[in-house]
């Protein structure tokens, strides 16, 4: 689906008064579906607006707010698809934490997930009631997933939903007409009066069908009218090659062979956290200000303050149009990548996960949640409207893992530069990225949730066992004792869980003939389609060091 957007002309008072009206009705309504469906007791209702639209229906149900009869039946639909998206989005955040819990059993957790599908048997667990699934489960473990599900939904949901502005309404194919007059377009709208409508000029020309939303712009007293299509076009074959990307910051994106796309994505987003870094300072010395006209009672200075110095008229303006700059550089970048090459998936790194904002404050500014939230919109949206799979995989140390030798450490990256301190690899620190983010598409062992510390134990464990002689690790000679010394602190670490596990070690990843560390199969597929790119520089050392490195005879 896709979004299409029209504007109006400028409205003169009287249409802005009379669709203001009806943007503070629709708003008011559906508040008040919000409260009432909130409840606890009412969760079950959010299955469906149409058997509590039938209920209301009968009931010769009449809105407080002067709504009439379609456009409360849009407020009510609106408000329960808004509390549907909630829910579903706490089910996505809730997931990862009821699958990494290691106090759940694998029964327990299928409980939490099977909670999770209904709405009905959500209500009971709220209301503490535990309901009885078809699958064998104990009731002691019943209780355990329930009471542990139920704590974690009340921890995570937060605040229940509300309507804080008037600024939107819905209106369906019957509540509109368009027609044309002197080559203007114009539309017409149900209002809140009966047998009336508000006539609103547009600009342009073009289709209107179906059910659209009118946004208002306030600062410029105009409406949007906003209308979804469908996107049609063909699936690209299977036969095409499997592309990953990296998202970056001076650019956009980086795919496996170290192409950029977006570039000057950096430019806009420093530009403008240096802009609002400024306009943040110069308003707090204002806000300083207004309060101390205010102790001292000189209201007038202080009022004028406020009206003409601390509005935010200004600063959407200019944060609407940085966003506007930061969607085109992705949009194009996403646009040639797929024009060019075409991939049947498109790999990424996924960007739902928390954003921790332990750097510093000019650092955090720039790489703000909106514009992760962009990135991640647009790269849904461009893979499916170019008939791609969009595929996510976990970041976890994407970019300080060697794709040739799988040696883990934060060390090997410096900057945007990427050079393996055990096999001397070196690339660009996205360009490494992108690869590994290829290689763990599938990969079965690397889940989407998995913990970044489980990550890493993983891929550290893999490459030590290659090196594994007997009860120690043979190390090639050449090698910094930095990173000797981290070797052998890992190989005593993984010694350590493998003993608490009762585990017994085998040797992965080895050739049986040879003990040469195999590259993996992504790193080839790249190679085939760069050639010379990768494999001249990196594979001598890796193989002769790998050498070095191997064990007469493999445990297994």
């Amino acid at each position: 689906m896709r979004t299409i957007k029209r504007y109006s002309r400028r409205l003169n008072r009287s249409k802005w008064s009379a669709i203001s009206d009806i943007a503070r009705s629709y708003a008011s309504e559906k508040d008040k579906w919000f409260c009432e469906l909130s409840h606890t007791g009412n969760t079950e209702k959010l299955s469906s607006d149409r058997i509590q639209r039938d209920i209301l229906v009968k009931s010769r149900y009449q809105s407080l707010f002067g709504l009439q009869a379609r456009q409360w039946k849009l407020a009510l639909k609106d408000a329960v698809e808004t509390l549907d998206k909630n829910w579903q989005a706490l089910f996505a955040s809730l997931s990862p934490l009821i699958y990494n819990n290691t106090n759940l059993s694998d029964a327990q957790r299928h409980y939490c997930y099977w909670i999770l599908k209904s709405y009905a048997y959500l209500k009971m667990l709220l209301m503490r009631d535990y309901p009885i699934p078809d699958f064998k489960i104990s009731p002691k473990d019943i209780k355990k997933a329930g009471s542990y599900l139920n704590r974690i939904i009340r921890k995570h949901r937060g605040r229940n939903p509300s309507v804080k502005g008037s600024r939107s309404f819905c209106l369906d194919q019957n509540m509109y007409t368009v027609f044309e007059e002197n080559n203007t377009q114009y539309i017409s709208i149900m209002t809140l009066s009966r047998g009336k409508r508000l006539i609103i000029p547009l600009l342009g020309r073009g289709v209107v069908s179906g059910n659209i939303r009118i946004i208002l712009n306030r600062n410029k007293h105009m409406v949007e009218v906003h209308q979804t299509a469908n996107i049609k076009a063909k699936r690209i074959p299977e036969s095409n090659p499997v592309e990953a990307i990296d998202f970056g910051y001076t650019e956009a994106f980086t795919d496996i062979e170290g192409k950029t796309y977006g570039e000057g994505l950096g430019k806009i987003l420093t530009a403008f956290s240096d802009k609002l870094d400024r306009t943040g300072k110069s308003r707090n010395k204002l806000h300083a200000l207004k309060k101390k006209y205010r102790r001292e009672g000189n209201n007038h200075k202080a009022t004028h303050i406020r009206k003409f110095n601390l509005g935010f008229k200004k600063k959407d303006r200019i944060r609407y149009k940085a966003q506007a700059s930061v969607s085109n550089k992705i949009n194009n970048g996403f646009n040639t990548l797929i024009k060019n090459k075409k991939p049947s998936v498109l790999v990424t790194e996924d960007l739902r996960h928390v954003f921790t904002f332990n750097k510093p404050k000019n650092i955090n500014r720039k790489l703000s949640a909106w514009t992760k939230g962009i990135i991640q919109d647009r790269a849904e949206f461009k893979a499916l409207e170019g008939c791609s799979l969009h595929k996510q995989v976990n970041p976890a140390y994407g970019s300080q893992t060697c794709p040739l030798c799988g040696f883990v450490w934060n060390k090997s990256r410096n900057g945007d530069v990427f050079k393996c301190a055990f096999c001397g690899h070196g690339a660009g620190a996205d360009r490494v990225a992108a690869i590994n983010y290829l290689h763990r598409y599938s990969e079965p062992a690397i889940t989407l949730y998995m913990p970044y510390r489980t990550v890493k134990e993983v891929f550290m464990e893999r490459f030590l066992r290659r090196l594994e002689c007997s009860d120690s690790v043979s190390l090639p000679s050449g090698l910094a004792p930095e990173t000797t010394t981290y070797i052998l602190r890992e190989w005593e670490s993984l010694k350590s869980r493998l003993a608490e596990n009762g585990s017994e070690r085998t040797v992965l990843g080895r050739t049986p003939d040879t003990g040469e560390l195999r590259t993996p199969d992504c790193v080839g597929d790249v190679n085939r389609r760069q050639a010379g790119g990768l494999a001249a520089v990196t594979t001598a050392p890796v193989n002769r060091r790998a050498k070095q490195a191997s064990i007469p005879e493999a445990k297994t």
